[in-house]
């Protein structure tokens, strides 16, 4: 299996794991630390990237402005596993080494760019990643007694710049 797709795979699953540890009825919550915005809305936003990503497959053009914005998945925490676990078995389907060209849209430019399907799960897991790490946040602040895993909202770069300082700090004592 490619390695992107691992990693995706290990970024989804971690996230449904910890949706699972919130109480359903504070899925969608609004929440200070997020403006009044829910951890639902973070959700659905993480799940559309990779929908606009399968869906190009089909269409050879992505374009992540033109997102569903689905409210159930914003709305219902048991949803929002059970279509983040179809959105998995979709991408668990996708062959990278066979790399599709696609072409980007996007409000902000009127070009076109050439991309490729590699490129924009990569893109896909830098984005989950960043709003994992958000939730992150909103988790710690507003329900500090569920349990977060330490790598939660890091990126594999920084964990592993972690482990390497530790390393070297447990090597200078």
């Amino acid at each position: 299996m490619d390695r992107a797709i691992q990693h995706y795979i290990e970024l989804t699953n971690q996230l449904i794991i910890h949706l699972k540890r919130i109480p359903s009825e504070s899925y969608s919550e609004n929440l200070s630390i997020f403006d009044g915005s829910t951890i639902g809305e973070h959700v659905r936003h993480i799940y559309n990237f990779p929908e606009c990503l399968l869906l190009a497959i089909q269409t050879g053009i992505v374009n992540y402005d033109k997102r569903t914005r689905n409210k159930e998945i914003e709305n219902n925490r048991d949803y929002a596993i059970k279509a983040l676990q179809e959105q998995l078995r979709l991408i668990l389907e996708l062959t990278l080494s066979e790399d599709l060209l696609l072409n980007l849209e996007s409000i902000s430019n009127e070009n076109k760019i050439k991309t490729n399907l590699n490129r924009e799960l990569h893109y896909i897991i830098e984005h989950t990643t960043h709003h994992m790490a958000i939730l992150r946040l909103g988790i710690k602040f507003h329900f500090p007694k569920i349990k977060i895993d330490e790598s939660f909202g890091f990126a594999k770069s920084t964990l592993e710049y972690k482990n390497n300082l530790n390393s070297l700090q447990i090597n200078l004592k």
